[in-house]
């Protein structure tokens, strides 16, 4: 419904990918909440979710590429290549089209 739409928004804006339409609204509140923890995290803490998650990651990059890293892999998880489109908005069509037809067909 419209708060489930209201929590995939706050997910975009945030750089991730919601989860399919349709999810559950606990795993689309999961995935925010854990976003919204990694964008106040320490830089400890998204090198070892990056590190647990298989990313590459090196301990002189900046929070704001570890953030970067684990939000493309969110795009990734949905199967959109998100490190070779143009940019977020790029990838965020993409989605909208996968899901437009993962929910008519």
């Amino acid at each position: 419904g419209r708060a489930d739409a209201d929590l995939r928004g706050q997910l975009l804006s945030l750089g991730f990918a919601p989860p399919a339409c349709g999810a559950p609204r606990a795993e689309i509140l999961a995935q925010l909440r854990q976003a919204l923890i990694w964008n106040q995290a320490p830089l400890a803490a998204l090198q070892q979710a990056c590190r647990e998650r298989a990313l590459q990651c090196r301990a002189s990059q900046a929070r704001s590429d570890l953030l970067q890293l684990l939000a493309r892999a969110s795009w990734e998880a949905r199967g959109i290549p998100a490190s070779r489109l143009l940019n977020q908005r790029a990838a965020q069509e993409a989605l909208e089209r996968i899901d437009a037809l993962e929910v008519s067909g």
